[in-house]
């Protein structure tokens, strides 16, 4: 945990670094954000973002080791957890019923255009034109 940030200071300093040692000042280089956008200096910095995020992550994921210990936040994080875990079934679940609707409705109005390309479209000659048939009755 402590090394993502370290390496975050160490790679988001030498990124600045550089972009003033070019720019003469980090005022002077955001205002040509344009250009610096496209140099290596200014994507380090970027790359330094993920490990602050990770060291973030990290550091919320130890705290929440700590809460367990806890005698009342303790069993309800266990609770969370189980309630989490039967969300990710619900959309799951979900996502697979969503898919497969999706592709039957497409099948369908596939099948559909189809049919009626075929039927007003392509047995018809350019000559005639279609008329409806009189029920015998």
């Amino acid at each position: 945990m402590v090394t993502s940030f370290i390496i975050y200071y160490a790679v988001w300093t030498t990124g600045r670094t550089i972009l003033i040692r070019k720019y003469r000042s980090w005022e002077q280089a955001r205002r040509n954000i344009d250009v610096v956008a496209e140099t290596v200096a200014f994507k380090a910095i970027l790359f330094s973002y993920g490990f602050y995020c990770a060291g973030t992550l990290l550091a919320f994921l130890y705290l929440l080791s700590i809460v367990h210990l806890h005698p009342t936040l303790g069993p309800l994080l266990m609770a969370f957890k189980r309630m989490l875990k039967d969300v990710a079934n619900f959309f799951l679940f979900f996502v697979i019923l969503s898919v497969a609707f999706i592709v039957c409705l497409k099948k369908l109005f596939l099948l559909h255009n189809q049919s009626y390309q075929k039927f007003f479209f392509l047995g018809l000659n350019q000559t005639t034109t279609w008329q409806p048939q009189k029920l015998a009755g």
